[in-house]
């Protein structure tokens, strides 16, 4: 799924017509150390060749070497479409595996990136199916990133950023880092604010004394236990004092306020 609501949803009406032991969740929504959990879970499901149904976000489309039998993807980008194409049948166990691309209504207005790589999909498949086209070609991908781009420079967002580069900077832009023009523009509006779960390993690890040699390693094992929240998210939940925020404004999260099932509540 292309977001966590959707995916939480998704997994909540699935449990309800499918028994829980069945299913893995996945998703942003939750700290790290409990996503390496559950795919350690469903890493031991797939390679004992139990039954099992994973329904994540794009958390597992990259870096996690999984192998499904089939997939259902939400459409978006068709390289994010790729990506999930490979998790399944990864290691080709099978002589063929189906992945199937359906269209729902996901709250993604906000996300320019997502928003205008499901519209330059849906103009392509339309457009392999006219051709005769392999979805994954050579010269289907050319195609998207070639329409893809033109819609994100095309997007009112990113005409007003270039409005603010200065002549010197155009004559110079073949000299400079795309980052440095660029500045610190993102397609998908970055909100998020940090928030820390007490689970019972962090107060252990807070307990101790982070001045000490271990500090470097306290602080990254600390990491592990940090959900990054849109700021709407971390308002409602400090409005209904869930979310704390300490003197030195480190946002706190209740571990009584967690599940290790679906993440944060």
């Amino acid at each position: 799924m292309n977001t966590r609501s959707v995916a939480l949803e998704v997994y909540t009406k699935l449990c309800e017509k499918v028994d829980k032991k069945y299913i893995v969740h996945i998703s942003n929504n939750m700290f790290r150390v409990n996503r390496d959990d559950k795919i350690k879970t469903l890493r031991k499901m797939l390679d004992n060749g139990d039954q099992c149904i994973c329904i994540s976000t794009n958390v597992l489309e990259a870096g996690v070497d999984l192998d499904f039998d089939c997939g259902f993807r939400s459409i978006a980008g068709l390289d994010s479409i790729e990506q999930f194409r490979g998790r399944v049948n990864r290691h080709g166990k099978k002589p063929i595996s189906q992945v199937y691309i359906f269209d729902i209504n996901e709250p993604i207005f906000s996300m320019l990136e997502v928003t205008k790589g499901r519209e330059t999909t849906l103009n392509e498949i339309h457009y392999a199916k006219q051709y005769g086209l392999e979805i994954g070609s050579v010269e289907l991908m050319e195609s998207y990133f070639k329409s893809y781009m033109y819609k994100m420079l095309s997007a009112e967002s990113w005409i007003q950023k270039l409005r603010t580069i200065s002549v010197s900077d155009n004559v110079n832009a073949g000299t400079r880092e795309y980052r440095d023009i660029f500045g610190d523009y993102r397609a998908i509006n970055d909100d998020t604010i940090s928030v820390i779960c007490i689970t019972e390993t962090v107060k252990v690890i807070l307990n101790n004394d982070l001045t000490n040699e271990n500090v470097a390693q306290n602080l990254n094992r600390l990491s592990g236990y940090i959900i990054k929240l849109r700021q709407k998210k971390v308002d409602e939940l400090k409005k209904a004092s869930i979310v704390m925020v300490s003197d030195d404004n480190w946002c706190i999260l209740p571990v009584d306020h967690y599940s290790f099932d679906t993440g944060v509540l």
